[in-house]
């Protein structure tokens, strides 16, 4: 298992968990994006994500498995992102579709993150298989990947009394 983390103080986090428990675990550090190493480019059949829950979040980390995935094999992977809105499920989806991915299944109540708030705190399961390979972006992303940057920011303005 090989765990990709942008935040050297998570990777130092699972490096310490996997080595007390004993886990064949391997951490990199890297910040998805970028494109991934050679190292991990094509080593893999199969991939699982929790990415930012905005479209472009979706789209990188997908981006990210396609990589990942070998030619050959299993090309399988599983992404866990809350059931959306209309509008943003349909982001979504056509990124499933243009990066050759069909849905093998669904778990809509798959994870519950505590003290989130956004779409209830629960993320969904989507079992996804690689039909089509060499369909992702493969380059850097830009733009904007957490749902904090997607909304404008307000100011606080206080009442004259």
């Amino acid at each position: 298992v090989v765990v990709v983390e942008v935040d050297p103080r998570l990777v130092e986090y699972i490096e310490k968990y996997a080595q007390d428990e004993n886990l064949p675990l391997t951490v990199v550090q890297n910040d998805l994006r970028e494109p991934l190493s050679q190292e991990l480019t094509g080593a893999f059949d199969f991939f699982f994500t929790d990415p930012p829950y905005t479209p472009q979040g979706a789209d990188l980390f997908l981006d990210r498995g396609c990589q990942a995935l070998a030619e050959k094999g299993q090309r399988k992977g599983a992404l866990a992102i809350p059931l959306s809105p209309p509008s943003l499920q349909i982001a979504t989806q056509r990124s499933l579709t243009q990066k050759g991915f069909v849905i093998d299944f669904l778990d809509p109540g798959f994870n519950e993150y505590e003290g989130a708030t956004m779409q209830g705190g629960t993320s969904a399961l989507y079992g996804l298989m690689l039909t089509q390979t060499g369909r992702h972006k493969g380059g850097a992303h830009v733009g904007r990947l957490y749902t904090a940057q997607q909304k404008p920011h307000r100011t606080k303005t206080r009442r004259r009394k």
